[in-house]
């Protein structure tokens, strides 16, 4: 059978909660078309966001939104990663920065620890600077950090030490 064919199927039989998850048909056109179509079409304030072979914890999604309830003008927050073998052994870990001048370095060298794949957005906060922007097709969540960062100008990201660390604030 077809593959997306097969999807097509396995998501239609999924137990979706009326009205809360809706699935999306669009042509295959790369993961910014695909963002923005979602972006557009979401109802909720915030956006949340995984790579498709990511694992988390059973609490990750409780404990950002209770981040994000405590600092109402946070526009995203994201998690530690840690990398793992088939067999589930830690290869290497990837530690989201907190402080200003260490986001401020990691958007212009590495940005590995500036922009973690386990985040939840602001939807609004999306939408006002344009989205994601297809012509950095394979480096939007950096692009979209980096837009925020010029958008927020020289304010400071006041530091808060926890595990679920606040990227940028409005």
């Amino acid at each position: 059978m077809d593959r997306p064919i097969a999807r097509r199927r396995f998501c239609e039989t999924l137990p979706l909660p009326t009205g809360r998850v809706r699935p999306i048909r669009i042509s295959h056109a790369g993961i910014v078309q695909a963002l923005n179509v979602g972006v557009r079409a979401a109802r909720g304030k915030l956006i949340a966001r995984m790579d498709a072979d990511d694992l988390c914890y059973p609490d990750r999604f409780e404990r950002q939104l209770r981040f994000l309830d405590e600092y109402p003008k946070c526009v995203a927050v994201g998690s530690a990663v840690m990398l793992v073998d088939p067999y589930n052994s830690t290869l290497w870990k990837i530690d989201v920065k907190t402080q200003h001048a260490d986001i401020d370095a990691d958007l212009l060298t590495q940005w590995l620890g500036a922009v973690p794949s386990h985040r939840i957005l602001s939807r609004q906060a999306i939408l006002d600077v344009g989205g994601y922007r297809a012509e950095y097709q394979w480096a939007e969540d950096l692009d979209l950090f980096c837009a925020w960062r010029k958008l927020a100008g020289s304010r400071t990201f006041p530091t808060h030490c926890c595990d679920i660390a606040s990227i940028l604030r409005a």
